[in-house]
């Protein structure tokens, strides 16, 4: 029995260790209909990030209320008199605000579909036959007009809320827009309303950069280049200036045990409009009462009505049983050895380790579906 605890096993530290950074900067980018979660894409090397570095060593996150993001003029600002006035620009409209419903703030970007692609919203602009002196309030100019096109606001909104801009190279300009004090009074179902067009959608980082993929669309190439490229705007700051861990995006269970499905929205609803009010907890056979998520849809038929989540996943127990079932005689023996070093709990009295029952988050194989226990609603949040 000692050979299937899996979590006990040294040979499988490493494993975990990957498995963890897989799960936060590192998720496969295969196309999401052919996915299948397994063990093999553990062995694929990753660039290192400041996130995964604070949890394999001594120094983990500090979790603060406060926040910061694309603060201290980390954007470019002026757009400069040595421009070519006879090329054509591409201008990609960057809309983002900052969602703080659980314990921690993350992300959201506005995409639109194009061409059966998500990616930012996309104009040209020709500076030609602009006077080089005029390049500057021409560009500023258009950016407002832009936002003001997409998103139904003012000018003087415009200019509140724009922080300044990115280049992916010499062509491809991505201006950004803080929206997250903008539109939350207004009836979503206006047709003035950035809310209720059908092709546009509030993306997290994790489908932009990671799964490049949001539902069935996949994510236009230049819309995760850019993250790659500047990699500081894929992190909000806690007050001491760490990033704060990026939730993944996973999919709610309901149902019971070997007959799982994923929630959908009515027909009559809208993921834009409706939010569930019922509390979707579950009872697992061994974990009693819990939130369930999967890695991926069950099903891939209307994933247009399918809910989609943000959950924060970073203390989780990885238990790697994909080829054998779970039981709840392997957790009453397990104690969970673990790469970080704060799983080794101290009293006054003794020093005990983790079990299963210390993680906020499991992720484990059930009928050879990877899913999720999460233990508390505060963890995650609807998109």
């Amino acid at each position: 029995m000692d050979l299937y605890i899996v979590i006990q096993m040294s040979v499988l530290k490493n494993k975990i260790k990957q498995k963890i950074i897989d799960k936060f900067m590192g998720r496969p980018k295969s196309d999401i209909q052919n996915y299948k979660p397994t063990i093999s894409h553990l062995d694929t090397p990753l660039k290192p990030n400041p996130i995964i570095k604070s949890i394999l060593t001594k120094e983990p996150i500090q979790q603060k209320t406060s926040y910061t993001y694309l603060e201290d003029d980390a954007l470019s600002s002026e757009f400069g008199d040595d421009r070519d006035l006879n090329k054509t620009y591409n201008l990609y409209l960057c809309l983002y605000k900052i969602n703080d419903d659980a314990d921690k703030p993350f992300l959201e970007f506005f995409c639109e579909k194009t061409d059966n692609m998500y990616s930012f919203p996309k104009m040209e602009i020709q500076f030609k036959p602009t006077n080089i002196d005029q390049i500057e309030e021409v560009f500023n100019d258009t950016c407002s007009q832009f936002f003001q096109k997409i998103t139904f606001q003012t000018d003087e909104i415009a200019k509140e809320t724009y922080k300044g801009y990115l280049e992916l190279d010499e062509t491809n300009i991505f201006i950004f827009y803080n929206y997250t004090n903008i539109d939350t009074n207004v009836d979503k179902t206006t047709e003035n309303n950035i809310e209720s067009i059908d092709t546009t959608i509030w993306a997290i980082i994790d489908e932009i950069i990671n799964v490049r993929r949001i539902l069935d669309v996949p994510v236009h190439e230049f819309t995760h280049k850019l993250f790659e490229k500047h990699p500081f705007i894929t992190y909000i700051l806690d007050n001491n200036g760490h990033p704060i861990y990026v939730p993944c995006c996973l999919y709610l269970c309901e149902g019971s045990s070997s007959n799982y499905d994923n929630e959908y929205y009515e027909e009559d609803e809208n993921r834009n409009t409706t939010q569930s009010l019922i509390d979707p907890q579950i009872t697992h056979d061994l974990f009693g009462k819990i939130y369930l998520f999967s890695t991926i849809p069950f099903e891939f038929n209307n994933l247009s009505k399918l809910k989609r989540y943000a959950v924060f996943i970073e203390d989780t127990l990885y238990i790697l049983n994909e080829n054998f079932p779970l039981t709840k005689d392997i957790l009453k023996k397990s104690k969970m050895n673990s790469i970080n070093n704060n799983d080794k709990c101290e009293t006054s009295d003794f020093i005990f380790q983790k079990t299963y029952k210390d993680y906020s988050c499991i992720c484990f194989f059930e009928n050879g579906v990877e899913l999720w226990s999460i233990e508390s609603n505060t963890l995650f949040v609807e998109l």
